[in-house]
Formats: C-alpha cells, sequence, structure tokens
C-alpha cells in the first residue's frame, strides 16, 4: 500500500481501503506496522481501557507546540492537565461566556457591515479571528488587537506544514524558523506583561501555580500558552466553516434552523444549535485521525497487535460506518435532536475519548452555540466556492471560504 505515498494519493483513501476489509485491519506505510481502528469497543478498548497500552509518542506538532498539554505525557501531562482542567469544566466556561459573546458581537457587526457593502469577503479569516480573538481573551482577558492578529497568524502555516498522523506532508517541508518566532513573540510578550500584573486570564493561574506546586518556568507557560491558542482556535474555526458549507449545500436544514430560533415554540435554541454543531463534527471531525503507539502486543477480539505497532484510530470512518450510523454521508442534525439517535459508547468521539479527551470541548461548543445563534438568526451566507476536505494534520477546507453576507 505505499503506493499511496508514490502516487502522492490522499491517505484517506488507503484507510478507506482498509476500512473496507473489516473492523480492523493492518498494513506497512513508511515502513512500520499500521493497525487501522474504526470499531467503537476496539476504539473503547484502546483509548480508555487499555490506554497505557496505546501512548502518545513523539508529537507532530512538537515543534510548535513543545512540551504542552497536547504533546507531554506521563507525570507533566497529569500534572499540567489537573492545573487546567478547572478552567475549562462548565463552571470555568461559564466564566468566560463574557469574553465569548464579546467576540461574537464583533464579528455579527462586521457581517452587518459586510451585508451593506455586498462585496465578497473572506469568511475563512472572519472564523479565524473571531476563534482566536475569544481563546485570546480567555487566556489574558484582553481582547485580540490586529498587530497580534497578524503575527498568530503565522499558527495557520505551521499547522498546513505539520504532517499527517501517517508521517505524509500535505505540502513539501518548509522551514517554519521566521513562524515560529513570531509566535515566541507574541508568547513571551505575553507572558511578560501577565508577570507583570497585566492578566486576567488563564495565563495568571499558569503564573500562579507556583503557590501550589514548583512554579512553572517561561518555557513551560510559553508551551501551555501555544497550545491552548493553537488547540482553542483551530477546532472552532475549522468546525465553523464546515457548517456554513453543509448549509450551503442543504438549503432545507438552514431554513428549518432559522425558523426553529425565531419561533415562538419552547425549544430551546441552545438544543437546535447542540445537534447542529454535534452533526457538523459528525462528518468533519477537525481531529480526524487519532495515532497512538502500541507498547506491549495486545490481543483484540482476535486480532494481535505487536508491539512497536502504530494505531491510527480513526473518527472519520467511525463516523460515516452504516454499521452505527442510519444514512451516515447524510447531513441530518435533527439524528442529535431529543430524543436522540441512541449513541453507542465509541461510535462518536470528535473530541477524543478516555483520559486525553480534548480538554476545551465545552469551550468549544460554547463558541460555536453563541456565534452561530447571533449569526444564523440575522444572516444569509452566500458562498462563492465549494472546497472539498483536506485530510492532513487536521480535518479542513481545502480552499478558503469566500462568499456575500446579506441580512434576513
Amino acid at each position: 500500500m505505499n503506493r499511496w505515498l508514490e502516487e502522492r494519493r490522499p491517505i484517506i483513501d488507503l484507510l478507506r481501503q482498509a476500512h473496507s476489509y473489516g473492523d480492523m485491519s493492518s498494513f506497512s506505510l513508511h515502513q512500520r506496522r499500521m493497525v487501522l481502528i474504526t470499531h467503537p469497543d476496539h476504539v473503547m478498548h484502546a483509548l480508555v481501557r487499555q490506554e497505557q497500552n496505546y501512548r502518545k509518542r513523539s508529537h507532530r506538532a512538537g515543534v510548535l507546540l513543545g512540551r504542552g498539554l497536547l504533546t507531554a505525557d506521563g507525570a507533566q501531562w497529569a500534572r499540567h492537565r489537573r492545573l487546567l482542567q478547572p478552567q475549562f469544566s462548565s463552571a470555568g466556561v461559564r466564566r468566560f461566556q463574557p469574553h465569548i459573546t464579546d467576540a461574537a458581537q464583533r464579528t455579527a457587526h462586521l457581517w452587518d457591515r459586510l451585508a451593506s457593502q455586498g462585496s465578497v469577503a473572506d469568511i475563512t479569516a472572519h472564523f479565524q479571528f473571531f476563534a482566536l480573538d475569544t481563546i485570546w481573551r480567555a487566556v489574558t482577558g484582553d481582547p485580540l488587537d490586529e498587530a497580534t492578529y497578524e503575527e498568530l497568524r503565522a499558527l495557520e502555516g505551521i499547522i498546513e506544514a505539520i504532517p499527517d498522523a501517517s508521517g505524509t506532508l500535505a505540502h513539501r517541508p518548509i522551514s517554519l524558523d521566521q513562524e515560529i518566532e513570531a509566535i515566541d513573540r507574541v508568547a513571551y510578550r505575553a507572558i511578560t506583561r501577565a508577570r507583570a500584573g497585566h492578566c486576567h486570564g488563564v495565563l495568571c493561574e499558569l503564573i500562579r501555580a507556583g503557590d501550589l506546586h514548583p512554579p512553572l518556568s517561561d518555557r513551560q507557560i510559553r508551551d501551555e500558552l501555544v497550545t491552548l491558542l493553537v488547540a482553542g482556535h483551530e477546532t472552532t474555526a475549522k468546525t465553523l466553516a464546515w457548517t456554513y458549507l453543509l448549509l450551503a449545500t442543504n438549503p432545507e436544514v438552514e431554513s428549518a434552523i432559522h425558523a426553529t430560533l425565531h419561533s415562538a415554540k419552547p425549544t430551546p435554541p441552545e438544543r437546535t444549535l447542540n445537534a447542529l454543531a454535534y452533526e457538523v463534527l459528525r462528518l468533519y471531525p477537525v481531529a480526524w485521525l487519532i495515532p497512538r503507539h502500541v507498547v506491549t502486543t495486545d490481543l483484540v477480539n482476535g486480532w494481535c497487535i505487536p508491539s512497536g505497532s502504530e494505531a491510527l484510530i480513526c473518527p472519520y470512518l467511525t463516523h460515516r460506518d452504516p454499521k452505527f450510523w442510519s444514512d451516515p454521508d447524510d447531513f441530518d442534525p435533527q439524528r442529535f435532536a431529543e430524543p436522540a439517535q441512541p449513541c453507542r459508547r465509541g461510535t462518536y468521539y470528535p473530541f477524543g475519548v478516555g483520559q486525553r479527551t480534548c480538554l476545551g470541548q465545552q469551550f468549544a461548543l460554547q463558541e460555536l452555540r453563541t456565534l452561530l445563534a447571533l449569526l444564523l438568526r440575522h444572516y444569509h451566507l452566500e458562498l462563492t466556492v465549494q472546497p472539498t476536505a483536506l485530510f492532513g494534520s487536521n480535518l479542513r477546507p481545502a480552499d478558503r471560504l469566500t462568499g456575500r453576507v446579506h441580512r434576513r
């Protein structure tokens, strides 16, 4: 199956073929033994019941994130997870709501101006700014200014240059030194301000951690800050893009959601918006492939997985498996409306599952609900492009979204 690399075909084509052989399959890639895992029971086995045997190794994004929460393992990961967990609990997210609302209002005001102008706009940039603005406010307590945003745009190029979970580069290898330097400038500048008392967000908690734990070094704080910026905006920005792409090709769904948001019937908007977000994340989970290294030989449902193998756990394929989802390729938010379809454990995991479930999933969902409630009520987006999916280090539209904003 290494011919996929020689022909430069998308890795998802290889995984789809491997998936067609059954619930678990293996193949060789880059001279490594790969095991594809998609069945819900096997997913739960690898990520929950035997998670100590399916470990993260050197992370593809380590060049950017250093030893932050996404890349760390062992005692350091456990300590930093305990430190940050309360900030992104349900109560923590409620504290961030004013920041999320202000960032959403900022985007709505922009769309209102664009609706008056009638010109084609870069919608991808709007979603990226909103997501970065929101997490920046949560981390520092301040709104994102344009100059800092321009520096943080370096994140996009770095993320696109990171290889996918199979080790395949989406683009040719490039030097990222200048981009990393730009991100470092932003991070250390924020740390310096926070140490001087100019901070009211999560960054302060990282600095204050020295009161209860061995103090974190500036490098450790930098790594966690950059991790929060990357993880805190990537899922939100990409999911917003997929949401509008799906609504553009399913106008009847958009009309139904708009009617529900304006209806006098007692259907809570949160329920409608949750169903929309869940369905978008089912079809296009941003973290579409979860790699793990098999530490010791394992036996899973009669399958022997040798030590040293690389397990590729694929939410994208699990979420579209007709054994577990009716009409799996259809965009149907109603499947998550109450009463929702029964969801077997391991069939739906856009934020992962187990101990390493994404820390910020409630934060991301609240961002999505808040912005979509504003935009879907008052504006219709007419897209001028219909990008296809790019399966790289994350699952994103291959092209930028452009379109015209119209008032409803």
